[in-house]
């Protein structure tokens, strides 16, 4: 017996106006230069107002490469970084985060 699927809305069909694929596309492929850009003048670090303001792990309980602790933000260099239960702060820069 086959699955039963959603049937599939398109914009046009509902309504909606045609999008313009290409000027959709052009506005990401800018949108990635720039940020591009913006990295390579100022490294991770000029994205640290942007980091603060979208750092969801931040105050959470994590786990990661085997360190147990409280998510403190991320350095210059992008590393998650852990307060442990002794007070140590240190900095994460591979491994899968869990919450714990």
């Amino acid at each position: 017996m086959e699955a039963k699927r959603a049937p599939v809305v398109r914009p046009c069909a509902a309504g909606a106006a045609a999008l313009p694929r290409a000027s959709i596309a052009a506005e990401i492929v800018a949108a990635l230069d720039a940020a591009v850009a913006r990295f390579e003048a100022g490294g991770f670090a000029s994205y640290g107002d942007d980091v603060v303001r979208l750092d969801w792990l931040r105050g959470r309980r994590v786990s990661v490469a085997g360190t147990r602790g409280v998510a403190a933000g991320v350095d210059d260099e992008g590393r998650l970084l852990v307060q442990r239960d002794d007070g140590e702060v240190v900095a994460a820069a591979t491994g899968e985060v869990a919450l714990a």
